[in-house]
């Protein structure tokens, strides 16, 4: 917990470098002068639009976790420890969200009904965001290729699933192999089990429907910062482009995609005709109010279930080992 809660903060000190780096490389003041821009009002509304698109997908873990394990958490409780994770959210893959987990043990869901959510959590996602980004393959020639390979990887990767071809695979090679790697590939074909049942057609288009929602909440957001901004631009476009920058910063596995989706996201703003200043400071205000907001939300649960050493210490037992 130490070394994720550290990757947190040498995260954000390398964010706000990177920030001020742009900055200093665009017009720091013409930045500036944008981003006051946006009144208090403003920001509610763009906060408010990623808070509805954390609720909404607190939902969909909520019936996720119920769908696969039967275990009702309070739901005050779930809420809880699903928004700790967001404290966790600038970490390698989002890895770091896996501290769910913990938590969620003294409550009867095992681990790998966690990651069996978790994995379908974040393939659903990725589907989502590549249906969001079709406006930015059609605009933008150089995007197409990169939405087509990714609907194409994540339709193989859920019919795979669907049809047990990857448990097949896990449980030929898991009979052939002792120790460790027995235990391995036979907890990842449980995962695997469990991320069939949430793939099942009506359980997948409501986790599907729900993160079009979600997602294209905070692409809306960024519309709405252009648009406070005084740049004129389309919404299916601004929602496309957010689309884009979220994916990339996902496959760049960088720690909350710091960097990659920023550099996306501004470029893409710029090519279509967005001034440097107005382009940078929607991207650094967009990923204020999407990431670092989610972070900050997820600071305070995180801390609470800490310090609960009874809940930390029947958790930690034995994770990473349970099959």
């Amino acid at each position: 917990m130490k070394r994720l809660i550290l990757t947190v903060l040498v995260s954000a000190l390398l964010a706000a470098a990177f920030y001020f780096l742009v900055l200093k490389a665009v017009d720091q003041e013409a930045v500036f002068s944008a981003i006051r821009e946006l009144d208090v009002e403003a920001w509610l509304v763009i906060l408010f639009l990623s808070l509805l698109n954390y609720v909404l997908r607190f939902v969909r873990w909520d019936f996720y976790i119920f769908r696969i394990s039967q275990c009702r958490i309070p739901r005050l409780k779930h809420l809880e420890i699903y928004l700790a994770g967001f404290a966790l959210t600038i970490t390698p893959g989002k890895v770091g969200e896996a501290v769910r987990a913990l938590y969620m043990k003294p409550y009867g869901v095992s681990y790998p009904v966690s990651f069996s959510a978790l994995f379908v959590e974040r393939l659903v996602d990725v589907i989502t965001v590549t249906v969001l980004m079709t406006s930015a393959a059609f605009a933008v020639p150089s995007v197409r290729p990169y939405s087509i390979s990714a609907l194409i990887v994540v339709v193989l990767s859920v019919l795979a699933i669907r049809k047990g071809y990857i448990e097949g695979v896990l449980g030929f090679f898991s009979a052939r192999v002792s120790g460790r790697w027995h235990k391995l590939l036979a907890s990842l074909n449980e995962i695997m089990v469990g991320a069939a049942r949430l793939l099942k057609t009506r359980v997948l288009y409501a986790g599907l429907a729900i993160g079009v929602i979600s997602w294209g909440a905070e692409g809306l957001g960024l519309y709405l910062i252009l648009k406070y901004l005084g740049v004129e631009f389309s919404l299916s476009l601004a929602v496309s482009i957010y689309a884009v920058s979220v994916l990339a910063g996902a496959l760049s596995f960088i720690p909350g995609g710091l960097g990659a989706a920023e550099v996306v996201m501004y470029s893409l703003l710029h090519v279509q005709g967005v001034p440097a200043p107005e382009a940078a400071a929607a991207t650094l205000i967009c990923r204020i109010a999407t990431l670092w907001f989610a972070v900050v939300l997820g600071i305070l649960p995180l801390a609470r279930l800490v310090s609960s050493h009874r809940i930390s210490d029947e958790a930690l037992k034995g994770f990473g080992h349970e099959r």
